[in-house]
């Protein structure tokens, strides 16, 4: 298992770190545990069942990939480093910040272009027992590589929460929102296998966020 498949998503709350700015907290991410900023964000647009209401910035941190992690025990020493240095800067914000630590499965499309990307959505969700090897295989045969293929989508992955091993999250950096009222986006959504596996989706979380640039005040 590699570094570089976890990722953490950080809602930084309202008026945190007045007059800081984003660069200075990837410093001292990168400097105390290795970790790097590939983003933050703001929301773009309110949206049903929305993740972050009350987030000012969402961070988006991910362990670069680096030969020498590896080793799985090379790796998991690396993600302990990674937790260790995000919970220290935490322990200075209000109880109650979300910090969502994922560990991604599959990633397609341009992942260097993802990365720099204007916009990105982030949908979360689980499935029963009976119904998740149906949603998991929807999404690994039909969903995820027909969507990355959108015109508009940079990139696509999916993941699982490290902490709730039931919750799974796909991700979709993308040119402009309106990617998703696409004639081509929503044609994924009406297929046969869509129309039987779409409902079941529980507790459906969707954010849709827009990048800010690394030296704007928090």
């Amino acid at each position: 298992m590699s570094a570089s498949q976890f990722s953490f998503y950080w809602a930084l709350p309202a008026g945190y770190g007045a007059g800081s700015r984003c660069g200075e907290l990837a410093e001292r991410l990168a400097t105390n545990g290795g970790v790097a900023v590939e983003g933050v964000f703001c929301l773009a647009q309110r949206t049903k069942g929305q993740r972050w209401r009350d987030a000012d910035r969402i961070a988006h941190f991910t362990l670069p990939h680096r030969p020498e992690l590896e080793r799985e025990q090379d790796a998991n020493e690396a993600l302990l480093a990674a937790r260790a240095a995000i919970r220290s800067i935490a322990s200075e914000m209000p109880p109650g910040t979300d910090l969502l630590q994922l560990q991604r499965l599959r990633i397609l499309g341009d992942r260097a272009c993802g990365a720099s990307a204007d916009f990105r959505y982030l949908l979360g969700c689980h499935a029963t027992q009976e119904n998740e090897p149906a949603l998991n295989q929807w999404y690994e045969v039909e969903h995820l590589p027909k969507l990355a293929g959108v015109k508009g989508v940079l990139c696509a992955s999916r993941s699982l929460s490290v902490t709730d091993r039931k919750r799974w999250f796909a991700q979709y950096d993308l040119i402009a929102p309106d990617v998703l009222d696409s004639d081509e986006w929503q044609q994924w959504r009406r297929t046969d296998l869509a129309r039987k596996c779409i409902p079941m989706m529980l507790d459906v979380e969707r954010s849709m966020m827009r990048r800010v640039s690394a030296d704007e005040v928090l």
